[in-house]
């Protein structure tokens, strides 16, 4: 493989290789100064060893969609760095594509996200590591109680459901689909709800497993964030960690479901 070959070249600042099973780590960039979209990164190790990927993601968070060109992405392959650079290769590829994707993410005026309203700290939201038989951490919660200074106290609940793999192809023709590659363990899929002030609030309710989350196995709540806009309502945001298959093993990466709650 080429870049295992460039790896080898360049063992003194390449990364090590990346393990089976990875867990992504995850940068929040917060809420546009109007509440309409929300930002974040993840970054990496993936594959089947010495790739690594910094990918962003803006949402519409009335929508719960990503806005056009969304995400964006960079993978180690393409990139080298520097001799004089001695960051750990993940950090500072993600430092790359924060100066890369700045453009396209300027715009959107991202404020500090300050502390999440709520968060799992078992999950380790904020770094990479290989997940290896005796490394202990969370995907994240089925449930994980807040306090708004707007909403009052309340919860994100959610409920995983497992279902037979849809049998298109994941990415590509050439792409086995999820039914042939874990044959021996149905998909996974959820329900988010929003409960506070007496009122409940379905946030996601999937039908079926979206080819953009690979071959998705289970969910946790790992973060929730929250942003009073300026004409009164809250936006949310809700940062699941998702055990995907990957090369080996199961990796961890994130996934955001947004809304809006009124007061």
């Amino acid at each position: 493989m080429f870049l295992r070959a460039i790896l080898l070249a360049i063992a003194v600042t390449a990364p090590s290789s990346a393990h089976a099973a990875e867990a992504l780590a995850l940068k929040v960039f917060g809420f546009s100064p109007d509440g309409r979209h929300f930002g974040f990164m993840q970054y990496g190790g993936v594959g089947d060893g010495g790739e690594y990927i910094a990918e962003a993601s803006v949402i519409d968070v009335a929508r719960d969609r990503l806005v056009p060109k969304m995400p964006l992405r960079l993978e180690s392959y393409r990139e080298k760095n520097p001799i004089e650079d001695d960051r750990p290769y993940d950090e500072w590829l993600a430092a790359v594509a924060e100066r890369r994707f700045a453009p396209t993410l300027r715009p959107y005026g991202f404020r500090r996200p300050g502390v999440a309203l709520a968060a799992d700290e078992g999950a380790q939201t904020e770094r990479t590591f290989a997940i290896s038989s005796d490394k202990r951490f969370s995907l994240g919660l089925k449930s994980l109680t807040f306090h708004h200074d707007r909403l009052g106290r309340g919860s994100v609940e959610l409920d995983v459901k497992r279902m037979p793999w849809p049998r298109a192809k994941r990415s590509s023709p050439d792409a086995p689909t999820c039914a042939e590659e874990v044959d021996w363990e149905p998909g996974a899929i959820f329900r988010l709800t929003l409960r506070y002030d007496g009122r409940t609030v379905v946030m996601n309710d999937d039908k079926t497993i979206p080819a953009s989350r690979g071959c998705v196995l289970d969910y946790g709540i790992a973060e929730v964030h929250a942003y009073t806009r300026p004409d009164g309502l809250v936006a949310l945001a809700v940062i699941l960690g998702m055990a995907v298959r990957g090369f080996e093993g199961s990796d961890r990466h994130f996934l955001a479901v947004t809304g809006l709650a009124k007061p």
